[in-house]
């Protein structure tokens, strides 16, 4: 073999060499252009979801927000409403006739002597004449009747302010459930 012969061969060799390390970078060239591809996609997807996710959170607080201003309003109407109505109970307990606000004292006074031995007696001015028979002391109410037991240790509270508030206190705990939950 001469010299031509081996330079030629020589020069085969490499550019086979040349062509397989161009093909096996092309080759590899097109496996991380694909690994990339994918890995891009995986990650687009996880974005998309991280969004998505996002997305929903915000509506979630954005309507629990809104849940909550509708609740807010809601109640602050019902104790609107239940103010007025409390205010027009209390106009219509003060103008009661003599008749009945002297049935529902005697019923009162009656409930308060089966409960404990009464030593004084408590009511607003327009009443005193209706508790005859114990020492009374006038105190600004609607209606209705203190009674202080013989030792001074008990008061039983039966004044249409008392009844009235507990009343109150009892629609605006029943409205409260309704609208933050528990009923």
């Amino acid at each position: 073999m001469g010299l031509e012969e081996v330079k030629q061969e020589i020069q085969k060799k490499a550019e086979a060499d040349v062509h397989r390390l161009l093909a096996e970078a092309k080759q590899e060239g097109n496996s991380i252009l694909q690994q990339a591809r994918e890995r891009a996609a995986t990650l687009q997807k996880e974005a998309d979801l991280r969004v998505k996710e996002m997305v929903n959170r915000m509506e979630r607080t954005e309507v629990s927000a809104a849940q909550a201003a509708s609740r807010r309003k809601l109640l602050e109407a019902k104790k609107e409403v239940l103010d007025s109505v409390f205010t027009q109970l209390k106009k219509n307990l003060g103008s009661l006739s003599v008749d009945k606000k002297k049935k529902l004292c005697k019923r009162l006074l009656e409930k308060a002597e089966q409960q404990t031995t009464i030593k004084k007696m408590y009511c607003n001015q327009n009443d005193k004449a209706l508790f005859t028979g114990y020492p009374v002391t006038v105190q600004p109410m609607l209606g209705g009747c203190k009674a202080e037991s013989d030792d001074g240790m008990i008061t039983i509270d039966y004044s249409f302010d008392m009844f009235l508030e507990q009343v109150k206190e009892e629609q605006l705990q029943y409205a409260g459930k309704m609208l933050f939950g528990g009923y």
